[in-house]
């Protein structure tokens, strides 16, 4: 604790040094930065100072009790061979042994209070997955601290030192994920290497790596407006594409040919069935976003600068990425549900299954009603409509023979109300009404499988070509791509008549 705190004074000093000659040579941004930057160095040592008192009074506390419960001198001497009485006090002989072990306490204590701070910040850890943490990091927590630090420091300032920098060229893992590639049934050496692949990709992005902690936020942020990501599979990846296996030769029934023969005692018969393994591949892409931001408010010490970069980040790749996941051509891109759709019905990546509207030009009740009972019954309990507005706008002015609305109103203020049973989602992605469109969708998504890369980077532009006037430029990449794997989950409306 103490050489932490030495720690941190000294970088102070030597920032306020370097502000000084900042000055001195006329640089008034940078001199004020450097200074910003030495006051923070000196509010860190003051709380280990202020963490090393409380301790020292909870010693002092603890000296108090031992008192009462010290045996004799005589019988203490003793039992410590080491000991010698002298008058009323008992006298060691070997003080060095004890300066140690006394700093090997106050380390200890330090590192506790590391590790309350890191439980209130991101919330208690299982001990298994501590263990394996720390064999894969050494000092998980204190290394989570640091990427953190380095992480706020290269956003605001863009000045990093090297232990900045080697903490940003590393991946470390949520105990989540960790949790999670131990169940996958992977060694803690097998993930090593798969996390030494997914930087070495990461960091041809360019930029520096974010932590995961920023990069699983904004995922999550992605999901909540998003039509696709809540309801398809997400997968993580180590590799370019995604090979995801499929069962080959059922129907939109059963997804292989592998059937149950009911055999009585009497007659019995020989069941041969046939179980056939295909694959899908998903060709991972790589997608970048760009925003600018104020440096005036960069250099705001109360300005939550992740948190202000990731929001913009996630609401951009949410409307990017949504429209990818469903009209995506494939070419660079992800391939969307509604591409290729007529290519064949239960084929994946060659389309999904249509109906038509029943009029050249317009929905009808009928066409609608085919569109909802098309899937097979085994996906209805998960399905949902997506169309744009205008399609909804036509939906809800349809009424069925008997003048009842085929969409129904939801019984709660804010309820957005059910089509034919089933609920819907509005984009403006999806066509327009129009002769030979498709403007509605209906589907269980987990049909569609969303694969991306661990491991996303940012990097901090200033440079006056890319940006003006007095801002910076962020630049987030990062790789995802989707396919859908099950398409007889699927099935769209197509505006026209039956040829």
């Amino acid at each position: 604790m103490l050489k932490n705190i030495a720690k941190y004074k000294s970088a102070s000093e030597a920032l306020l040094e370097k502000s000084a000659k900042a000055l001195a040579d006329g640089d008034l941004k940078q001199s004020e930065a450097l200074r910003k930057e030495a006051v923070e160095q000196l509010n860190i040592a003051k709380a280990w100072g202020d963490q090393l008192k409380v301790q020292q009074d909870v010693d002092n506390l603890k000296n108090e009790d031992s008192k009462e419960t010290t045996p004799d001198k005589d019988k203490q001497a003793d039992i410590l061979p080491h000991t010698a009485v002298n008058g009323d006090e008992i006298v060691k002989s070997r003080p060095n042994e004890t300066t140690k072990n006394e700093k090997e306490t106050a380390e200890d204590k330090a590192s506790k209070t590391l590790n309350a701070a890191y439980v209130i910040r991101y919330g208690d850890t299982n001990k298994a997955v501590q263990t394996v943490a720390a064999d894969m990091y050494g000092d998980y927590n204190q290394k989570r601290e640091n990427q953190q630090v380095a992480f706020n420091r290269y956003l605001k300032g863009g000045r990093l030192s090297a232990n900045d920098e080697s903490a940003l060229q590393d991946i470390i893992y949520t105990p989540e994920l960790i949790a999670n590639e131990i169940k996958a049934g992977f060694s803690v050496n097998e993930i090593n290497t798969n996390k030494a692949v997914q930087q070495t990709a990461a960091l041809e992005l360019g930029g520096y790596l974010v932590p995961e902690d920023f990069r699983m936020e904004i995922t999550k942020r992605i999901a909540e407006p998003a039509i696709v990501r809540s309801q398809a599979r997400v997968i993580s990846t180590t590799r370019d594409a995604v090979e995801w296996t499929t069962l080959t030769g059922g129907d939109s029934r059963r997804t292989s040919t592998v059937q149950v023969t009911w055999v009585d005692e009497v007659n019995e018969q020989n069941i041969e069935t046939e179980y056939k393994l295909g694959s899908v591949r998903i060709p991972v892409h790589t997608a970048m976003a760009q925003i600018n931001v104020s440096r005036n408010l960069l250099e705001d010490s109360v300005t939550p600068v992740p948190d202000l970069i990731g929001e913009q980040f996630a609401e951009a790749i949410s409307l990017e990425e949504d429209e990818k996941f469903l009209i995506g051509t494939g070419n660079g891109t992800p391939l969307g549900i509604m591409n290729k759709r007529e290519g064949g019905l239960i084929a994946p990546g060659e389309g999904i299954g249509f109906v038509y509207s029943g009029h050249a030009s317009q929905l009808t009740v009928d066409g609608i009603i085919d569109l909802v009972y098309e899937p097979d019954a085994q996906y209805w309990q998960n399905m949902q409509i997506v169309g744009n507005k205008g399609s909804f706008r036509e939906i809800r002015k349809l009424k069925t023979v008997d003048g009842q609305l085929i969409w129904q109103p939801g019984l709660q203020k804010g309820d957005p109300g059910q089509i034919l049973s089933y609920p819907w989602k509005m984009t403006t992605i999806m066509d327009s009404v129009a002769a030979g469109s498709y403007p509605l969708i209906i589907g269980d998504f987990k049909g569609y499988v969303i694969a991306e890369r661990v491991g996303m980077t940012i990097e901090r532009i200033t440079d006056s070509q890319t940006v003006k006037g007095n801002q910076v430029a962020f630049f987030l990449r990062r790789r995802v791509g989707g396919q859908v794997v099950e398409p007889w989950r699927f099935k769209a409306l197509k505006v026209g008549t039956q040829p």
